[in-house]
């Protein structure tokens, strides 16, 4: 099951730039990429890390590029790139049995921090329904 390819997030600031669905079924782990080139071995480290709510504990690496996570919420967490010349950061939201995480070449105001969790339950509807 593929994600939409024309769905972008618009945040006040910019866009989301590249996501992941990231689903565990009982016997396996599944994928949907959205530009995100996140390896299998980096998506089961951070859904164990997101599921035990450790994920502030240590730095978050997607496609080589290392996060910190500085805000930690009910159900997300939200991260600044370590090193760039561009500013941008991470968000990692669960939404049932998946987390989306989302990576950003802008800094996102806290604002939008409830629409950025919209978006995730909207997301994990339409794979649930096969859209």
């Amino acid at each position: 099951m593929s994600l939409p390819s024309s769905r972008l997030f618009d945040l006040s600031n910019g866009k989301l730039q590249k996501y992941a669905i990231i689903t565990q079924q009982t016997e396996r782990l599944v994928i949907d990429r959205y530009r995100l080139q996140l390896t299998e071995s980096e998506a089961i480290s951070i859904l164990q890390r997101a599921q035990q709510r450790t994920l502030h504990k240590d730095v978050v690496t997607v496609e080589d590029q290392q996060y910190i996570i500085t805000t930690v919420r009910q159900r997300s967490f939200y991260g600044i790139r370590l090193v760039g010349k561009v500013p941008g950061g991470i968000c990692l939201v669960m939404a049932g049995p998946s987390l989306i995480v989302a990576v950003y070449n802008e800094l996102m105001p806290p604002q939008v921090v409830p629409s950025v969790e919209q978006f995730a339950d909207e997301m994990v509807a339409q794979l649930s329904q096969g859209t």
